[in-house]
C-alpha cells in the first residue's frame, strides 16, 4: 500500500491542472485496478507508478493547484476506498496529507513561491510516507526552520508527535538534535480503557481524551498536559539555541 496514497493526489492533480488530458473516470479506473488488480496481482506496476510519480512532482509545482478546491475529491476518496484528505494551508506553505487507519499515509509541504506578491509556482520541500499519521499544523520557527506537529491514533492509544525541519542548501530535513539529544518529541495517550469492577464481577470501558502537543505562536511555548485530563500541569519549552529542551511522555512504556 505504499504507493497508494502518492497515486490518488498525482492522479488527481493531474485532472485538475490538465483539464481533459486525464478525466476522473480514469482516475478512479485506477483506483479500482489497484485494489482488484485484472492480472490478480496485489499492487499496481512499477511502470505505472514510476510515470504517475514523476507527472505528479511536476503537477505539485504549478501555481494552479494553490486554490484549488479538493473537497469533492475528498467526499469521493472517502466514500470509496474510506481515506481521507486533507490540505492546510499555513503561511507560505500548504501541508497535504491523506490518511486511514491502518493504511500508509502521505504527507507533501509544498512551499508557495512569489514574484511580486504573484504566485510563480510551489516548491516540494518535504516528501514523506508515513503509517497513520495525521497532519495537525506547521509552524514557522524562522526563515529556516519550521515545526510539524502531527498525530496517530490506534486502537487504544493516541500519540502526537513534534518535529523540526531546518533549510540545508534548499532542502528541508528533520533536524537530528531539535530536541536537545532527538529530532522528535513524542506524547502518547492510552485513551480506550478497561478495567474490573470486584463488586459485580465485570469489565467496563472508559476513555480518555488524548494528550496534544500545543504551540503558542504568539509566546513561543511549546507544551503538553502531563497527565490525560488536559488541566493545568503542563510541560512547556521554548525555542532557544536551536533546540526545544522537553521530556518524552509515553504511556505506552509503563506496560512493557
Amino acid at each position: 500500500m505504499k504507493h497508494f496514497t502518492l497515486i490518488i493526489i498525482a492522479l488527481f492533480c493531474i485532472s485538475s491542472a490538465w483539464g481533459q488530458q486525464v478525466s476522473f473516470e480514469r482516475v478512479y479506473a485506477l483506483l479500482d485496478e489497484y485494489f482488484v488488480p485484472s492480472d490478480g496481482t496485489e499492487y499496481m506496476s512499477d511502470s505505472i507508478w514510476n510515470e504517475l510519480d514523476g507527472e505528479f512532482a511536476a503537477l505539485l509545482k504549478r501555481k494552479e493547484i494553490v486554490n484549488y478546491d479538493f473537497s469533492d475529491f475528498s467526499k469521493k476518496v472517502n466514500m470509496r476506498y474510506d481515506y481521507n484528505f486533507k490540505v492546510v494551508p499555513v503561511d507560505n506553505y500548504l501541508i497535504y496529507s491523506l490518511y486511514a487507519y491502518p493504511q500508509t499515509s502521505l504527507l507533501y509541504i509544498a512551499e508557495i513561491i512569489k514574484t511580486n506578491e504573484v504566485i510563480d509556482s510551489c516548491r516540494i520541500i518535504v516528501k514523506r510516507n508515513a503509517a497513520c499519521f495525521q497532519i495537525d499544523s506547521l509552524y514557522p520557527l524562522n526563515s529556516n526552520e519550521f515545526l510539524l506537529v502531527e498525530h496517530m491514533d490506534e486502537m487504544v492509544y493516541s500519540c502526537y508527535y513534534a518535529t523540526i525541519y531546518e533549510n540545508k542548501g534548499g532542502v528541508f530535513q528533520i533536524k537530528e538534535d531539535g530536541f536537545t539529544d532527538r529530532s522528535m518529541l513524542t506524547v502518547c495517550t492510552f485513551t480506550n480503557l478497561q478495567d474490573y469492577n470486584p463488586e459485580n464481577e465485570e469489565w467496563y470501558s472508559y476513555q480518555h481524551q488524548p494528550r496534544a502537543i500545543l504551540y503558542n505562536t504568539r509566546t513561543k511555548v511549546l507544551s503538553y498536559s502531563e497527565d490525560n485530563t488536559n488541566k493545568k500541569k503542563t510541560s512547556s519549552t521554548k525555542y532557544k539555541n536551536g533546540k526545544f529542551k522537553i521530556e518524552d511522555s509515553d504511556e505506552r512504556t509503563f506496560y512493557d
